[in-house]
């Protein structure tokens, strides 16, 4: 007797899935990567922006500690994916209409700068599976 079982075309949920979160982990964790290594060209140039970055670099190295635990909860997970996306958004307003206070003339988008918010929208995607979801009856 054989047990055959059929592939299922629904999407599969990740909300627990430790997978899932140290892709997310790995992610926050290279994205502090780079915005630290920003900060030393930024000290003399424009400091809020080091500050800015360095801040960024802090928030983004806690996420990754913070949403690889399992006991974290939908909190974290929400917290990591509003980290993820206003941290993309942010680049695409340096790169379009510049941010006040901050880089208020609009700069060239970069290589690096285009794949770091392309990894940190695609994480925040996987963050947001991990939230619970309403069953629906």
């Amino acid at each position: 007797m054989t047990l055959s079982a059929q592939p299922s075309l629904l999407p599969v949920p990740v909300r627990d899935n430790a997978h899932a979160r140290v892709a997310v982990a790995c992610t926050c964790a290279a994205s502090a990567g780079v915005h630290a290594g920003l900060v030393p060209e930024h000290l003399r140039e424009a400091p809020p922006l080091a500050v800015a970055f360095a801040l960024s670099a802090a928030l983004f190295a806690l996420a990754a500690l913070v949403i690889r635990q399992p006991s974290s909860g939908s909190w974290a997970a929400a917290g990591v994916a509003v980290l993820l996306v206003s941290t993309a958004l942010a680049y695409v307003a340096s790169r379009t209409t510049g941010i006040p206070v901050l880089s208020p003339a609009p700069e060239e988008a970069d290589v690096l700068g285009l794949s770091v918010s392309a990894l940190e929208v695609a994480a925040a995607a996987v963050a947001i599976r991990l939230l619970p979801r309403k069953e629906t009856r």
